[in-house]
């Protein structure tokens, strides 16, 4: 039997990273209720891998805002899922949009706003250091969306693959899982230094590679 048509061009680059660096894989693999792309496997370990790209909107004249469509895609992901699995979980996505897009990016649609708080005294207003914002329009959080395990960023352009860890996943992907990939752990702790760290990974165009 033939094997099945890519639904998009990223699930052909993500299949194609899969071969090259020598990982297996079945494709379209059924849970309940719904499909997932690939499951990868590396010894005894599995992963779910769901690939999406960020593109941009007609409604929004070609732009597109990439921290909703990634929160959106977490969401998609999770839906997927009757019950929560019992293996790691990860949405795997690519830049299809016309617009830069970087690791800040990713962290904010993962953890929510950044910003500061204020609190107001007589004599006084303080100001909190720059952190994730309590009510902060977060996706993952500790008691919420615990069964996905983080965000891979491939990088069509440089090949400086990354991987996003959700701080709260119960089943964290297994630390080098996937080869030639940067690991990050993103924490709702991290402050100004890791913030200005990710705001320099770039991930460039797929259209513009």
């Amino acid at each position: 039997m033939a094997e099945k048509p890519f639904a998009h061009e990223s699930e052909e680059v993500f299949a194609r990273y899969l071969d090259r660096v020598g990982l297996s894989y079945e494709r379209e693999v059924s849970v309940d209720p719904g499909n997932v792309d690939f499951l990868v496997r590396v010894g005894a370990s599995e992963v779910f891998c769901d690939v999406k790209a960020v593109e941009a909107v007609p409604e929004m004249n070609g732009l597109v805002d990439a921290q909703y469509a990634i929160r959106n895609d977490l969401k998609v992901l999770k839906r997927k899922f009757l019950k929560d699995p019992t293996r790691p979980c990860v949405l795997v996505t690519m830049n299809y949009s016309p617009q830069l897009i970087t690791g800040y990016t990713i962290r904010i649609a993962m953890l929510g706003d950044v910003g500061v708080n204020f609190s107001f005294f007589d004599d006084r207003v303080e100001s909190s250091p720059l952190g994730h914002l309590p009510r902060g329009n977060a996706v993952l959080r500790r008691n919420h969306y615990t069964s996905l395990s983080g965000i891979l960023m491939i990088d069509c352009r440089f090949g400086e693959h990354t991987y996003f860890a959700n701080p709260y996943a119960a089943f964290p992907l297994p630390a080098g899982f996937f080869p030639e990939v940067n690991e990050i752990k993103v924490q709702w702790v991290d402050g100004e230094e890791e913030f200005i760290h990710e705001t320099n990974l770039m991930f460039f165009p797929r259209r513009q590679c």
